[in-house]
């Protein structure tokens, strides 16, 4: 039992991704994107931290565990339940976390209250899967693009408004996710000026969230400001993140912090 324990709990790393390699992946990117698309660099982070955890869970090592006949009997439950909730197991969700408050102009208004709405971004899975060209990366990232895009005052309105009039309408979404077998949480707080934070002791010399969180939860986090680039805060699984930490691909971009 404490082998099959361990396979659920949850191992954090931080990471480092530099503006130039950010700069230089989308340099190398150029002759995949479709005519004058722009993608942000969270389009970017997100999509990568996505099949990088994706393919983690999915490693030789994971492959081979899932031989067991415990692991198979948890396989089992787990496409049981998907199948109830979810229209296929065949795809995967990255569930984006998104903050409002810029998208509404009231940035500078302190405004504390529900601050973040949810927005899934669908892919077939075996375009998250290795091995992972650059043309495939780009569809992730495009499809990252339009549902974030989607995020205007509009869209929001109506999102609260339904919330309103029916309180149980997020219900069947909310179970949707949960149950849904193939899923990567992805927020972006790196726009939140946590540095500026002045508790009497000057600029923080470093900002980083809890240890642990959710299952496959991917934080990108503001950095130092004599630093540039992002900070990628991940949370996945023992088994996978030791996958992630021999992933070259990953870190040809991502430099491990701690």
């Amino acid at each position: 039992m404490s082998i099959i324990a361990s396979m659920g709990k949850p191992e954090a790393h931080m990471f480092h991704i530099s503006k130039e390699r950010l700069e230089a992946l989308r340099h190398s990117l150029r002759d995949y994107i479709p005519g004058d698309l722009r993608l942000s660099d969270n389009d970017l982070i997100a999509s990568l931290a996505s099949m990088t955890i994706v393919n983690g869970i999915r490693g030789p090592e994971s492959r081979q565990r899932s031989s067991g006949i415990l692991s198979r009997l948890k396989s089992i439950c787990s496409n049981v339940l998907g199948r109830l909730f979810v229209k296929t197991k065949d795809e995967h969700i990255t569930f984006v976390i998104a903050d409002i408050r810029h998208r509404l102009g009231i940035s500078d208004c302190d405004y504390t209250g529900n601050c973040v709405i949810p927005q899934l971004v669908v892919n077939p899975l075996r375009r998250m899967e290795t091995p992972a060209s650059l043309e495939s990366y780009v569809l992730v990232a495009s499809r990252m693009r339009a549902a974030v895009q989607d995020l205007d005052a509009p869209y929001i309105s109506q999102f609260v408004e339904t919330l309103n009039n029916h309180p149980s309408s997020f219900a069947q979404p909310l179970v949707y996710t949960i149950n849904h077998p193939e899923k990567v949480f992805v927020t972006n707080q790196s726009r939140f000026p946590l540095y500026d934070l002045n508790f009497g002791f000057g600029t923080p010399v470093w900002v980083s969230p809890i240890p642990h969180s959710a299952i496959n939860f991917v934080k990108v986090m503001p950095v130092h400001p004599s630093k540039t680039g992002y900070n990628i805060h991940m949370t996945t699984t023992r088994n996978a993140m030791r996958n992630i930490l021999s992933n070259q691909s990953w870190l040809q971009l991502a430099t491990l912090i701690f």
